[in-house]
């Protein structure tokens, strides 16, 4: 059994009650892989979604009929971005949901299996991107975690043949 199958398999063993239950002020909702319209290459493992609740998109800066952050570019109906810090923030349309994402290749995500977050909105996900995107403190890398109220969220590698979606 290789890696994928076994953080899928182990994540499918609490998947029930984690859809139940997700007990943190980070998540609004958690939605299954099938209503979400992930693509296959996505986050195959992820047998679901977390939306970001509107908890922690408020501490991003978010509110509902929030603009756009400046210097984000639309570069497709369905693709938005914006560098920052070194490094291309991304938010991009997935089914009825926004992606927070680098350009590096990496997605953020809730720890549990980890899980792509996602909005219902651009701008949200824009605000979420640059929230969990912070400059980097002294003695860090370029890309630390996120802080404050998102510290529980992390930056995970997708996996490398999904370079060829992108």
């Amino acid at each position: 059994m290789n890696q994928e199958n076994e953080r899928r398999s182990a994540i499918l063993n609490c998947w029930q009650n984690f859809l139940k239950r997700p007990t943190t002020v980070l998540v609004a909702e958690v939605i299954e892989r099938s209503k979400a319209m992930l693509p296959d290459w996505f986050a195959p493992w992820a047998p679901g979604i977390v939306v970001a609740s509107d908890y922690l998109l408020r501490a991003a800066g978010y509110h509902l009929g929030s603009r756009r952050p400046k210097g984000w570019i639309q570069e497709r109906p369905d693709l938005f971005t914006k560098a920052k810090y070194g490094n291309e923030l991304r938010v991009r349309k997935c089914g009825e949901f926004w992606t927070v994402e680098r350009q590096n290749v990496q997605m953020l995500a809730f720890p549990f299996g980890p899980l792509p977050v996602f909005t219902r909105t651009p701008q949200a996900a824009m605000r979420l991107a640059e929230y969990c995107h912070p400059f980097p403190q002294q003695g860090e890398d370029c890309f630390p975690r996120p802080r404050e109220v998102a510290s529980g969220l992390h930056w995970v590698e997708l996996e490398w043949w999904a370079l060829e979606y992108y």
